[in-house]
């Protein structure tokens, strides 16, 4: 199975996804959200029940809906995590070292 990122961006894409890395990216997802910890923060508990509470399509919003081409297209020329990721994880890396 392809990693939360890569099922991600594929979504994003508009590219296909099976039924199966879609579940488990919604458990994924919920999980992480569940470990985050919101309660210490207000507006983060506030976005969450939001999010929570609305119809999916809706709090993501036509900027964000991989149906729109315009969207797709801004994702993939704009988005790319793996770089982004690979220095975050060595500055973890670091941090744990000092």
């Amino acid at each position: 199975m392809r990693t939360l990122t890569q099922i991600t961006d594929a979504v994003r894409r508009g590219e296909e996804v099976t039924t199966d890395e879609l579940r488990y990216t919604v458990a994924a997802y919920d999980v992480m959200v569940a470990k985050f910890n919101i309660q210490q923060d207000r507006q983060q508990m506030e976005e969450f029940f939001r999010a929570a509470e609305s119809d999916p399509r809706e709090y993501i919003g036509p900027e964000n809906d991989p149906d729109n081409p315009e969207v797709v297209a801004w994702h993939k020329s704009h988005i790319n995590l793996a770089p982004v990721m690979e220095v975050a994880k060595k500055h973890l890396t670091n941090e744990e070292g000092s």
